[in-house]
């Protein structure tokens, strides 16, 4: 099934590992949006996720480009692990074209964040 507006497509990923160890990344943030830069920025200039009122440990606000977010720290399901993932073609690839991704870190926890709303911890 496909979502109204959304389309369906047909791809083959392969990851395949990189030339180097990948690096270990204690944290990483999953945010609903695109950001579309390939070099650094100083995200911990901008970017301060703090802990909400009586939500524990795991909850925090935040906010970008003026938006107000709300996220939830999770960890990869016992027996799996956490992929940074790049992919090595940074052009549109056309449907049923193979992509290769190349895993450049793992790691042990991420905030997925999401607009207004508490995130589902599913």
């Amino acid at each position: 099934k496909t979502r109204k507006g959304w389309s369906r497509c047909d791809m083959k990923i392969t990851i395949v590992p990189g030339t180097a160890e990948p690096t270990a990344i204690s944290h990483a943030h999953l945010l609903p949006c695109s950001i579309a830069i390939s070099g650094g920025a100083p995200v911990s200039a901008y970017f301060k996720p703090r802990s909400t009122k009586g939500g524990g440990k795991r909850d925090f606000e935040a906010a970008f480009r003026g938006r107000r977010l709300r996220g939830v720290t999770l960890q990869p399901p016992a027996g799996y692990t956490g992929a940074i993932l790049q992919d090595t073609v940074q052009a549109t690839v056309a449907d049923g074209e193979e992509r290769r991704w190349m895993q450049k870190g793992t790691i042990d926890q991420f905030t997925y964040w999401k607009h207004d709303d508490r995130p589902s911890e599913d």
